[in-house]
């Protein structure tokens, strides 16, 4: 018998052609309305709307709920219970070709993130892939290859959602596409509480 008690779930799913359509409109429109907004955040030619406060950055109704609806999902399948939730941070990115982000995690010393993900709403097959950093290559080190110390690499389609832990390093790989790459990243934060087991 084989367990398979040391795993990283990861929630791959795609939102409804419906949807999808509501939240590129939402997200062209707010990306259109606010250029001043976008910086380059990070040590990369990504722009994002990472530094702007929540309040400020892009609001959609329809993308709340498919975040709300992926993280309860994302809970289900960790087996969490009595945990109360909250979307904290949403932002947007546009990476134009040639662009890309290094590896990084969505957690410092001050939050409480519990997960992250990634909404791809304007892609093509020469996008870049988002590259999850196997966790078990931090921690082993073989002197012969090994399967289970292999990334995953997700190519991206439009509408595709990924949720992953907070904790867990990632990178987006360079855009080889000449269309701008757009997606919208979030962090869901665990508030805490003396029901939370």
């Amino acid at each position: 018998m084989i367990n398979k008690d040391f795993y990283t779930p990861i929630l791959i799913t795609n939102i409804s052609k419906d949807n999808l359509s509501i939240i590129k409109q939402d997200t062209i429109n707010f990306i259109n309305e606010n250029k001043h907004k976008f910086s380059t955040a990070w040590r990369c030619p990504t722009l994002s709307t990472i530094n702007v406060p929540r309040e400020d950055n892009i609001q959609s109704p329809t993308l709340n709920s498919e975040l709300t609806s992926i993280t309860e999902r994302y809970c289900l399948e960790y087996e969490y219970s009595n945990l109360k939730l909250n979307v904290k941070d949403i932002w947007v990115n546009v990476a134009p070709k040639g662009a890309y982000q290094d590896v990084h995690v969505h957690l410092d010393f001050v939050t409480k993130y519990l997960f992250s993900g990634v909404l791809y709403i304007d892609v093509d097959e020469n996008s870049g892939g988002l590259r999850l950093i196997n966790p078990l290559r931090d921690l082993v080190h073989y002197s012969l290859p090994n399967p289970q110390m292999n990334d995953k690499v997700i190519q991206p389609i439009n509408g595709m959602l990924v949720s992953f832990p907070s904790w867990l390093k990632h990178e987006a790989q360079v855009n080889n596409s000449d269309k701008d790459r757009i997606s919208i990243s979030w962090n869901v934060e665990m508030i805490l509480n003396e029901n939370n087991s």
